[in-house]
């Protein structure tokens, strides 16, 4: 993990000494809504929706006349709530809450419509595990989703999740200068996972992450 921090510090940091184009780096705090949806051989199902918020640093470097590149260190809490169906089996199903947390590495390309603050960016990310936690209701979940000594209304380590959540990124932004020259705003986008976020041996099963975030933001030019 430390690498990981240490090449997107490298990464931005050359960007911004050896190039010669316009850049600026600021940070970002929000919430939104995230959920999980999971798949058995073709049929699918959702989870209700969590609250989750996240927070990070970010920069940007101009690469081609309104065309700029963008890369994030962020932190997320996001996850979902009770299945709206718990009748189709899915990986680490049948729990009332699922909260992880992750270090994420997103990069995108951001397109900046010329004399205004407002954007449009798409790009890739890279989420790092740093905890899974699922929480039972009246019921445990059936083995295997659960393990044999698990309570109802208690909070578990979800131990079939994957280390890794490889993601697409689509969203716009728009920022305003004030009197220091500087800019405050605000983003919106939408996360999706891109694999299964699970380590079930079974490929016919699929668990993936869905978030909107709303973001606000400040910039120093």
């Amino acid at each position: 993990m430390r690498k990981v921090v240490l090449s997107f510090v490298f990464v931005m940091a050359s960007l911004m000494v050896f190039s010669q184009k316009r850049y600026s780096y600021g940070f970002t705090v929000g919430s939104g809504v995230s959920f999980l949806t999971g798949s058995n051989s073709g049929l699918y199902v959702s989870s209700a929706p969590k609250v989750d918020i996240t927070a990070g640093i970010n920069g940007d470097v101009r690469v081609w006349k309104s065309f700029y590149l963008q890369a994030e260190i962020d932190y997320q809490n996001i996850g979902g709530g009770k299945e709206t169906n718990n009748v189709i089996p899915i990986p680490m199903g049948g729990y009332d809450k699922y909260t992880f947390q992750y270090i994420s590495i997103p990069v995108m390309l951001k397109f900046k419509i010329p004399e205004t603050g407002f954007g449009f960016y798409a790009g890739l990310q890279n989420s790092f595990l740093l905890s899974g936690k699922v929480r039972t209701g009246a019921t445990v979940p059936a083995f295997p989703n659960s393990s044999p000594n698990e309570e109802p209304n208690s909070s578990y380590k979800a131990g079939n999740l994957s280390n890794r959540d490889f993601s697409g990124i689509a969203g716009i932004e728009n920022y305003w200068h004030i009197k220091s020259g500087n800019q405050i705003g605000f983003s919106i986008r939408y996360q999706w996972s891109l694999n299964s976020i699970d380590n079930d041996s079974n490929t016919a099963t699929t668990l993936k992450s869905n978030v909107f975030l709303l973001s606000l933001g400040y910039r120093f030019k």
